[in-house]
């Protein structure tokens, strides 16, 4: 599913990466116990309902009701969802150059030589 018009706050993440993480359909109770054992600000039932929502209205998450309660399953598979920001980050910060996207990011966070010599391996394997 194409998720280039979808973008998540870091709040919408977290919970995206929870359900993610559980790899089954999830109850609203359950999604919150998780969340609040990932942060150490504890969510709200409606803080989460509200996440849940936007969710769902972003195409991200199905409700489906069950007896008196809702589960939730994902519609975006995470794989498709990091694609989508990988190519999004390296557009913005890359300038459209991969180059330049691995340039900025050494900038910052100085690559190791494991890192490095993973980096050749992979582009060794494009050929």
């Amino acid at each position: 599913m194409n998720t280039d018009d979808k973008e998540l706050t870091k709040a919408e993440v977290m919970v995206m990466q929870t359900i993610w993480a559980a790899d089954e359909e999830m109850m609203m109770g359950e999604i919150l116990k998780r969340v609040n054992q990932k942060q150490p600000k504890t969510w709200k039932p409606q803080m989460l309902t509200s996440y849940l929502q936007r969710l769902v209205k972003k195409g991200f998450l199905l409700m489906k009701r069950q007896g008196r309660s809702y589960v939730y399953e994902v519609l975006i598979p995470e794989d498709d969802f990091r694609q989508t920001e990988m190519a999004r980050f390296a557009d913005t910060w890359g300038h459209q150059s991969p180059a330049g996207f691995v340039a900025a990011f050494n900038r910052d966070h100085l690559l190791t030589k494991e890192q490095k010599d993973e980096l050749r391996n992979l582009i060794n394997g494009f050929d």
